[in-house]
C-alpha cells in the first residue's frame, strides 16, 4: 500500500512540475497538424479532398500505347499549395504544375508507354483535385 501511495505521488508531483513550467512560459503547447486526405480512384481518374496535405501520393493508370489523351483537371485550392504532375512509365513528366488558386484545364498528349502516373504533392494543402484521362483517339 505504501509503494502504491508513492508512485501515485510521483505522478502528481511530474504533473504539477508540468504545469508550472507551462504557466511559467518555459514549456508550451504545441498543436499537432491532423492531416486529412481522402481519395477516389476510377479506372482512369482520379477524385481527392485533402487537408493538410504535405506529402506525394502517386496513382498508376494503364492507357494504351500510342493512343492520343487528353488529361482533364479541376483543382479548387483554399490553403497551401498543390502540385499535380502526369509522368508516364519512364518517369518523363508530361504535364506538371503549382496550384495556389482553383484552376481547370487540360493537357493532350501521345501515350508512349502503357503506364502512366498522376502525382499529388502537398505543401499544407487544403482543397480537392478531380482528374481524368479522355482518349481523344480512335
Amino acid at each position: 500500500m505504501g509503494e502504491l501511495f508513492g508512485q501515485i505521488l510521483v505522478v502528481i508531483l511530474i504533473f504539477v512540475g508540468l504545469y508550472v513550467l507551462y504557466r511559467k512560459g518555459i514549456i508550451r503547447r504545441v498543436p499537432l497538424p491532423t492531416p486529412f486526405f481522402m481519395h477516389w480512384k476510377g479506372r482512369r481518374s482520379i477524385s481527392a479532398r485533402f487537408w493538410k496535405f504535405g506529402d506525394d501520393r502517386v496513382y498508376v493508370y494503364y492507357l494504351r500505347d500510342g493512343e492520343e489523351y487528353t488529361f482533364r483537371y479541376d483543382v479548387a485550392i483554399k490553403q497551401g499549395e498543390v502540385i499535380l504532375s502526369v509522368r508516364n512509365g519512364s518517369r518523363e513528366t508530361l504535364f506538371k504544375e503549382a496550384f495556389t488558386d482553383d484552376a481547370k484545364g487540360k493537357v493532350t498528349f501521345r501515350a508512349t508507354n502503357r503506364f502512366h502516373e498522376i502525382v499529388l504533392s502537398g505543401k499544407n494543402g487544403r482543397g480537392s483535385v478531380r482528374g481524368e484521362f479522355i482518349e481523344t483517339s480512335s
